[in-house]
């Protein structure tokens, strides 16, 4: 955090570092707001209290050099005073073996962290030194706030050994990692970190200095090969004190105390902040990866006066996840065009024609990533079924660590539907395949948010919104969310509930449900909101003014037609309008259709020949796919999924070229495509052996 004015912007508590990072999740304005009440210059008198106490103090410090490091201040309760407000005094040095010193001098930045391990409470300050003697130290207060309790482990001490003189003794030293360091590093469960903010090119001086904790679960730190740590960033207080110095200044310096024995090790190097990637996607709880690559190490003996034992794990810990299940998962990832068997463990009703069934791997492991928007495929086999049945489903719910949801509704002409609602119950096992799919939640976006949908369109919907939610009350923002949903009475209304309990709970969230054909049972302005259909005025009426919105549409392909032409006409970009869509037959833009040619109805068409047939045709942007095609026609080719994941539409090109919606991953042979997915491309006229 910021320690000289001409480094804030304005009067701003957070310096342009923060504001980048704060804004960068939507929550620059909030956290201004926030800081202003928060952010003190002074230490209120339960802080003074509280100071003194404390057995140790968590101090970082910039040396000469530039380089940063956290160390630690230990001794008896009441080492610390603060004779004033704006002023906290130290009867101990940080001891001489340790490399925080050497960035202690009158008039150089410092920051503090009071921290108690018996009850997680902990006050964070930021000030400069305007002493240092062999007596101890004086801080003159910049910056002084209180921070949350998450991710401390409750530690407890033998009060008799505070005081006790100990002889700091270094160990250990040099560029990289020892045996032991990393044995500390790999069995830890808290570390801190100190980080500094100035400009590039400024003097030494002109800057700020953090120090902050981080806990995890034994082993949430991760060593690698090269001796880069890689740590999972949780939700905290959002001010982003840490990153926020990173994105200006990466060095920073990290200390693991081994609470058991009194040791530290002290590390310094450079860091960055990992926003995205395969491996945040799979630690569960974390919004961020931080990568520190050390450059110098040291270990010192008997640094701290008391010895500690852990009494309870932090239970915000408890939803973290590993990275032990991180591998898992992305080794599971790389077989994600492979049929695992998974377990039905509950079968639930959500309407008269809606089936949630709740799946987990038949042998315990992990389960694939995935966004909400995705669907599913799966394999059924069932007595009486001649060859398995292939289906895609929407995934109905938030992405979890254990299993998948599936919400079916019953076709009438639908055999993978009927067979799912009448002939599998809890115990039961499917083949499941990796989720996939391209109408997924852009989750960085911060605009207003609105999901439209009618019947069981309703299923992607309902896992973004359980999504967004989840992730804006971890941030501390949930962004604001208009839930519009069609359907044609209470019957067949599903998840009414569970949207009831979201829109009392959760105030950005707007709901609004309309039933065009309403029964008698159903109630205004309790299971309904209105009577009719979703057209242009509801949409005017519901939208913000500004129409400053991401939109996200799905449902039948009627009502998708005309809901975007109702968007589009009252001035919504086709590109702020995401649609799910089940092959080109669906796609409301003529200009997204994939592909060298998309020849319109008027124009000359695509030649397709249906060689085994005798058939040739024109093909048309308009008439979709060449499974499509085919049908029109008068011919039935074999067909199953549509989406390029079973293979049963497998037909042999014998000449031409043709592109893809989407990208199937059924096998097929080197001179077979799959013609569901599959349209004209080039100039050649397609051959088929249909």
């Amino acid at each position: 955090m910021a320690t000289i004015d001409e480094k804030r912007t304005g009067t701003s508590p957070f310096h342009r570092g923060e504001q980048a990072v704060q804004d960068r999740y939507g929550l620059k304005d909030q956290m201004d707001a926030f800081g202003r009440k928060v952010v003190r210059s002074y230490m209120p008198d339960q802080h003074r209290d509280f100071y003194a106490g404390l057995s140790f103090l968590v101090i970082g410090t910039a040396d000469e050099e530039g380089r940063s490091w956290a160390g630690v201040v230990s001794g008896p309760p009441g080492f610390l005073s603060s004779p004033t407000s704006t002023n906290l005094v130290s009867a101990a040095l940080a001891h001489m073996a340790e490399p925080t010193r050497a960035g202690m001098r009158p008039g150089a930045p410092i920051g503090l962290l009071g921290i108690d391990p018996t009850n997680r409470r902990r006050n964070r300050m930021n000030g400069t030194l305007v002493r240092v003697d062999e007596t101890g130290f004086e801080v003159s207060v910049t910056q002084a706030y209180g921070n949350c309790p998450q991710y401390i482990q409750v530690r407890g001490s033998d009060a008799a050994q505070a005081g006790v003189g100990r002889s700091p003794v270094l160990t250990e030293s040099g560029s990289a990692l020892s045996t032991r360091a990393r044995d500390i590093i790999r069995t830890a469960d808290t570390f801190f970190i100190a980080t500094q903010y100035a400009e590039a090119g400024a003097d030494a001086q002109v800057q700020g200095v953090d120090v902050s904790h981080r806990g995890g679960k034994p082993g949430f730190v991760k060593v690698e090969a090269d001796d880069t740590l890689v740590v999972p960033d949780f939700s905290g207080n959002k001010h982003f004190n840490t990153f926020g110095n990173i994105h200006v200044n990466p060095r920073a310096g990290l200390s693991f105390i081994e609470f058991e024995t009194g040791a530290i090790l002290y590390l310094t190097g450079h860091a960055e902040v990992v926003y995205e990637g395969a491996e945040l996607d799979a630690f569960r709880g974390a919004e961020r990866l931080l990568r520190f690559r050390p450059e110098d190490m040291r270990l010192v003996d008997g640094v701290m006066d008391q010895q500690w034992s852990l009494v309870e794990p932090s239970p915000f810990l408890e939803e973290t996840g590993s990275w032990e299940e991180v591998d898992r998962i992305l080794g599971a990832d790389a077989a994600r065009n492979a049929w695992q068997a998974f377990t039905v463990v509950e079968k639930v009703q959500e309407s008269e024609t809606i089936t949630s069934f709740h799946l987990v791997p038949a042998d315990g492991g992990p389960v694939w990533t995935y966004e909400a928007g995705q669907y599913l495929p799966i394999r059924l086999s069932a007595p009486g079924v001649a060859a398995p049945l292939v289906r895609t489903y929407t995934l109905s719910d938030l992405p979890k660590a254990n299993g998948y949801r599936i919400s079916v509704k019953r076709e009438a002409e639908g055999a993978g539907s009927s067979l799912l609602h009448d002939q599998f119950s809890v115990g039961d096992r499917i083949d499941v395949m990796a989720p996939r799919g391209d109408f997924t939640l852009e989750r960085e976006a911060t605009r207003p948010l609105a999901l439209i949908s009618a019947g069981v369109g309703i299923t992607p919907m309902i896992a973004m919104q359980n999504t967004t939610i989840a992730e804006g009350v971890a941030r501390g923002a949930v962004r604001p969310t208009l839930f519009l949903h069609g359907a044609r009475n209470g019957g067949e209304m599903a998840f009414g509930a569970h949207l009831q309990a979201l829109s009392s709970a959760v105030s950005p969230l707007e709901t609004h449900i309309r039933f065009s054909q309403p029964e008698e049972s159903d109630r205004l302005g309790w299971d309904y909101d209105a009577p009719g259909r979703i057209g242009a005025e509801v949409l005017k009426d519901l939208l913000p003014n500004d129409l400053d919105v991401d939109v996200y549409l799905c449902g039948p392909s009627g009502f998708m037609a005309a809901t975007y032409a109702s968007l589009r006409d009252i001035g919504i970009p086709k590109e702020r309008i995401a649609y799910e869509h089940f092959g080109p037959s669906t796609i409301l833009e003529p200009d997204d259709l994939p592909g060298e040619t998309s020849p319109e109805e008027g124009g000359p068409g695509h030649p397709v020949t249906f060689e085994a047939s005798g058939l040739s045709v024109d093909w048309r942007a308009s008439q979709g796919t060449l499974l499509d095609t085919a049908l029109a026609a008068g011919l039935a080719p074999m067909h199953s999924c549509r989406n390029g994941v079973c293979g049963t539409c497998a037909t042999r090109l014998v000449s031409g070229d043709v592109s893809y919606v989407g990208t199937p991953v059924a096998d097929v042979g080197p001179d077979e495509v799959l013609i569901c997915s599959a349209q004209p491309k080039g100039e050649a006229p397609v051959v088929l052996d249909l």
